[in-house]
């Protein structure tokens, strides 16, 4: 039986055509040596955010960055949002950091407690919060970013804002506060909306302080020549984000529309490009159902057992392939 997973939140579009013509081009120079291959993105990057090149770091992905920021802290614990990523949970394990997870309430459409986090980080060494979170697609305001930047920097507590999914939203990020911050770093990827996945670029964003120990530590002969050309020209590439936005935003109707008609099935649509489903308890094992019938997914529970099925926006085929399938789960 051939597996399809459906824990990917890669592009349902693919890389920007853009993109692949850079790299169609740089087959030709991949035998070239290029002492600091990032140099271009990380300009760009630097004009289109108003911050300094000297704020700014790239590397082979965000996980990259953030494995070099745990090790430079070496924190005892840290403090984020529930549900916890997969993704995190073994980045947090492999640094020895004991994880205090903080409560979610589905009424409230997943929403992080603000009060609760801010809490969280004085008692705790880092906090992380992802924004859009990763695993239920829910967004912090503004108002309330700044407010929990606050107390990070008047606590001296390093604060990770990891923004994957930023793209596929109209959140805007904190990026001026950041820099002129003490501990704040903005984490963002190329794998996800601008689908690069297997290109391995990422960078951060923060005070130029904290930004020079993770360059230290992250060289630019770590990157090859190929990742930070594509990555650049997906950003550049207008045609294309606007393109992305308006498929999610039609696949994300469709999918709401087809959920909404099983019965035991309840829909949270995100602002990104997730939709969460709960599918009864944990006891149902619905995860395992449709693992037996071809389909990988990612899962969490509530604090009352109830069972919720992350969704992330695919193509029209794979999105009718899992309406389809969880249908027939439900219904034994």
């Amino acid at each position: 039986m051939k597996l399809v997973d459906f824990r990917s939140e890669a592009n349902p579009l693919g890389p920007s055509n853009k993109a692949k013509a850079v790299l169609r081009k740089l087959v030709r120079h991949v035998g070239d040596f290029t002492p600091d291959p990032a140099a271009a993105l990380r300009r760009y990057i630097a004009r289109r955010e108003n911050v300094g090149d000297e704020n700014i770091v790239v590397g082979n992905g965000s996980t990259h960055i953030l494995d070099a920021l745990l090790a430079l802290r070496k924190p005892g614990t840290a403090v984020i949002p529930k549900p916890v990523s997969p993704r995190y949970e073994r980045m947090l394990t492999d640094h020895g950091v004991a994880l205090k997870a903080l409560h979610f309430d589905p009424d409230q459409d997943f929403s992080v407690d603000p009060d609760a986090l801010i809490e969280g980080i004085r008692e705790s060494d880092i906090a992380i919060l992802p924004n859009p979170h990763d695993m239920t697609g829910a967004v912090v305001p503004g108002d309330e970013i700044g407010r929990i930047m606050e107390e990070a920097d008047k606590y001296e507590k390093a604060l990770i804002l990891d923004e994957t999914h930023i793209d596929y939203t109209g959140v805007v990020s904190p990026v001026a506060s950041v820099v002129v911050s003490r501990p704040v770093v903005i984490l963002r990827t190329f794998s996800t909306f601008h689908g690069l996945g297997g290109l391995r670029v990422g960078y951060a964003i923060g005070p130029a302080g904290l930004i020079g120990d993770v360059k230290a530590a992250i060289r630019p002969f770590h990157m090859n020549v190929l990742g930070p050309q594509a990555a650049l020209a997906s950003l550049k590439d207008k045609g294309f984000r606007r393109r992305t936005l308006l498929f999610v935003e039609g696949e994300k109707a469709y999918l709401r529309e087809k959920l909404a008609r099983i019965d035991g099935i309840k829909c949270y649509v995100s602002p990104g490009n997730l939709i969460i489903a709960r599918a009864g308890t944990q006891a149902h094992d619905v995860k395992k159902a449709l693992l037996n019938r071809g389909l990988l997914v990612d899962d969490f529970v509530d604090d009352g057992d109830g069972l919720y099925i992350k969704a992330p926006v695919r193509s029209r085929r794979l999105n009718a392939l899992f309406a389809r399938t969880l249908a027939r789960v439900m219904a034994v």
